[in-house]
């Protein structure tokens, strides 16, 4: 009943004050005595900043207390019974002072800011925040520009804007953890996609200079006043300085207000405040932070903060400057213009961020970290951001396993979609996971609200047209009047009942605004997808619409255009009901020609693992076997198209070129591996037991066919087996002594052991052991003195000085 509490905690006093009210509840567990007596008794073992509880209090309290930076040591009272812990607070941030009253607002906002980037919002507060130094997960900066700023020609625009930025990236980009950009870039633009964790890194700098303290000015660009009316006149590059500080520092002080509005007291203190921001600037013990410039509506506006802080930032300040905002807004920059994008996650993050979510339990952890390398291919095409990562470790929490890609990408379409993001920041939004959970998994919610039910038709036709509309392909990115041509012919032209005021420039609107295209920066004209998942399942979702024969003709394009063969459309339509897996059947008989089959079985491979993994998510969680019942003959004609399917891919697998295998490898990756053995029932063992680096590229293809445990656990089975037979093939050990004939003399005075030469031992033992004892055969850690054969002449038996016996397998040369 005393739940959030922790959360007003600004002092020790504050804590001790709450302690004191409820401390003789909470020791209620305590056996005999006088509790009170007692609490006081016990308290003399706590130091300074500490306080004794009981078992239920800590059982109570402690995950919404170490979120907050307390901690619990346990200990046994005096009884020897009752178990009791020790909370020890944690440090709190030193409260900034100052002499000048005047100042007063400028302090008790620095205290406030100071207070807030201790701790990061999870999920707009539904969990527990995270404290900053301790959980902070080390988001990574480039800190070089993605991309040239000339203009890529339209018409040389398939895949060339991927392909060029992947070569503009490979010229010397530097990777960055928060702390090296902090320490090494104090002036830098930073851009990311939305919730890739540009406000967390700004905040996390905040944070930094309070723990060397410093004085950082956090504020979001909306609350800047207006720069054509702002009351000190911007008048040269000379005094930008000054002007920046002052229009920084009442953005601080005074949100949504002009400087007009405030009276003559309040004018006079900001005067005041001005000089001592002055002075931290000078002594380079300020640090600002300006944060989402997108955000802010008005175009010239956003436009005049960007040349301000352009010009700061070749101002020869000497102190931090940053800047934050979404890729499209820092469009044709100048080269001189420090400037860094927030890299999407890697799987390292995401594993780092989920120990730190599950770490109160520990048989969770224990799954997740299982679960995550497993499944990591899967995980990490989906939990790109912080944002999503979130998303998705809340599905673990609830669930305890990922689901398939189709599946994740499902929610997450919903979760963007119902602007279940936005709403979480709205105080008067209290949902918790649960109900979150149940609104974006409602297959009905989109149909209900009929302005998001439009935006993801429209989202899908847009979609679909990326992919295959145009003669050349699969584009990357898309002009707007191209965006709108799509959305009045194919979208607006086909509702012809659309309500009022829907036109493509307000579809085209909500798309951006819910983030699923993004402006380029270097080109402003131009969209992109945010997500190219997002962009793959919506189309994969138009897709389940076409007529027969435009289905076949789309199948056949994505089966042998390559082009389209990086894209998972077709995998993720194959996944999404029995519907589409029997078309996908259909589309796989009808296009297996023979034409370029090893493209085309690359994506065969990705449309059965997808198809198999559907069949195996329906079946294992309902426990229905009516499901299978009801589809028998679409299964069965799933399981005979496999199987000839996997025959086909075994073939690749004794490809002795190991160039070829490794050429084989980018053709069969896919986001998911095959779950069963079936694949390994084709193979013969024996391609993995030769030379080693065709091995090496064979267990690479393997292992992009099927999970690498499963192949793990066969190759363990393979040689068990093999050491079983070989166990039960070995005979007796013939009697040596007496058999002067058959024994072979090692002792030559000539013999080193450390030879290498195989003329050595042909000479020295004969012609009955030619082909077998090239050397290092025969070799033990010593002198080998005797050799002698087997009665059946298939194996050989040595002995040597060091008293060991081996046995050999003639016609291999192997030892047994």
């Amino acid at each position: 009943m005393y739940r959030g509490f922790v959360f007003k905690f600004r002092t020790v006093a504050h804590f001790c004050s709450f302690t004191a009210e409820y401390r003789n509840k909470q020791l209620v567990d305590i056996k005999g005595g006088n509790v009170d007596f007692l609490f006081k008794k016990l308290e003399k073992e706590a130091g300074a900043g500490q306080m004794v509880v009981s078992k239920s209090f800590y059982e109570e309290y402690h995950t919404d207390l170490e979120s907050e930076g307390f901690g619990f040591t346990p200990f046994t009272a005096q009884d020897r019974e009752t178990q009791l812990y020790l909370l020890v607070l944690p440090v709190l941030p030193k409260e900034a002072t100052l002499s000048v009253p005047e100042t007063k607002p400028l302090l008790d906002q620095m205290n406030e800011r100071k207070m807030d980037v201790q701790k990061i919002k999870t999920l707009g507060g539904v969990y527990p925040d995270m404290n900053m130094k301790d959980q902070f997960v080390r988001l990574r900066l480039t800190t070089k520009r993605w991309f040239s700023e000339k203009d890529i020609p339209e018409e040389a625009d398939i895949l060339s804007f991927q392909q060029e930025r992947e070569k503009v990236q490979a010229k010397g980009e530097e990777v960055l953890e928060c702390d090296a950009v902090y320490n090494g870039h104090p002036r830098l633009l930073i851009k990311g996609i939305p919730g890739v964790g540009k406000t967390t890194i700004l905040k996390y700098f905040c944070f930094k200079a309070f723990e060397e303290g410093k004085y950082p000015l956090f504020i979001p660009c909306v609350t800047l006043p207006n720069i054509q009316s702002w009351h000190y006149p911007y008048v040269s590059e000379e005094n930008i300085e000054r002007f920046m500080l002052h229009l920084i520092a009442f953005a601080f002080l005074y949100q949504n207000k002009t400087y007009d509005e405030l009276n003559s007291n309040e004018q006079k203190g900001f005067a005041k405040i001005t000089e001592v921001v002055e002075g931290w600037a000078r002594k380079g013990e300020a640090i600002f932070c300006l944060d989402a410039l997108d955000e802010v509506t008005d175009p010239l506006q956003r436009k005049d903060i960007l040349r301000l802080v352009s010009l700061w930032l070749k101002s020869g300040a000497k102190y931090h400057i940053y800047l934050a905002a979404r890729d499209h807004t820092f469009a044709r920059l100048s080269e001189d213009i420090p400037l860094a994008s927030v890299t999407p996650f890697t799987i390292d993050q995401f594993q780092d961020l989920g120990r730190k979510f599950f770490r109160e339990n520990k048989r969770l952890l224990e799954r997740f970290d299982e679960e995550s390398v497993r499944q990591q291919e899967i995980v990490i095409s989906v939990a790109t951001t912080p944002l999503l990562a979130i998303l998705v470790l809340a599905w673990f929490e609830r669930r305890g396993e990922f689901a398939r890609k189709p599946t994740m990408l499902r929610f997450i379409t919903a979760f963007i979609l119902l602007r279940i993001w936005d709403r979480l920041k709205d105080p008067k939004f209290q949902k918790s996971i649960d109900e979150i959970f149940e609104i974006t998994l409602d297959p009905k919610a989109i149909e209900r609200d009929r302005d998001v039910s439009l935006l993801i038709d429209a989202l899908e036709e847009l979609a679909w047209n990326t992919v295959m509309a145009y003669q050349s392909g699969f584009v990357s990115r898309f002009k707007d009047e191209k965006i709108i041509n799509v959305l009045d012919n194919l979208f607006i032209n086909k509702h012809p009942n659309l309500p009022s005021g829907i036109t493509s420039h307000t579809l085209l609107k909500g798309m951006t605004d819910a983030y699923f295209l993004l402006k380029i920066a270097h080109s402003p004209d131009y969209y992109t997808f945010t997500h190219l998942s997002v962009l793959e399942f919506l189309a994969a979702k138009r897709m389940s619409i076409l007529r027969n024969g435009e289905f076949l003709h789309a199948f056949f394009e994505f089966m042998s255009k390559e082009e389209l063969f990086p894209l998972d459309v077709l995998p993720l339509f194959s996944a999404l009901s029995y519907e589409n897996l029997e078309r996908a059947i259909t589309g796989l008989n009808r296009c297996d020609l023979g034409l370029n089959l090893l493209l085309g079985d690359g994506m065969a491979f990705r449309i059965l693992v997808e198809a198999e993994g559907f069949i195996r998510e329906q079946t294992d969680n309902y426990q229905d076997r009516l499901i299978i019942q009801e589809h028998k003959a679409l299964l069965d004609d799933f399981g005979a198209l496999k199987k000839k399917f996997l025959l086909r891919f075994a073939e690749y697998l004794k490809e002795n070129d190991s160039n070829k295998l490794r050429e084989y490898s980018k053709l069969f990756n896919a986001t998911s591996r095959f779950e069963d053995k079936e694949l390994l029932s084709c193979l013969d063992y024996g391609l993995f037991e030769v030379e080693a680096e065709l091995v090496k590229a064979r267990d690479t293809l393997l292992e992009q066919m099927v999970n690498y445990r499963i192949v793990e656990e066969w190759k363990t089975d393979q040689r068990n087996l093999r050491r079983e037979s070989k166990e039960e093939a070995i005979p007796s050990l013939p009697e040596i002594s007496g058999v002067e004939g058959d024994v072979l003399r090692l002792d030559s005075e000539g013999y080193d052991p450390e030879d290498k030469n195989f003329n050595y031992y042909r000479k020295l033992i004969g012609p009955e052991l030619e082909g077998f004892l090239g050397s290092p055969n025969l070799k033990h850690s010593s002198l080998v003195n005797n050799a002698v054969f087997s009665p059946d002449d298939r194996y050989i038996l040595s002995a040597s000085d060091d008293c060991t016996l081996k046995l050999w397998d003639k016609e291999t040369g192997k030892e047994i």
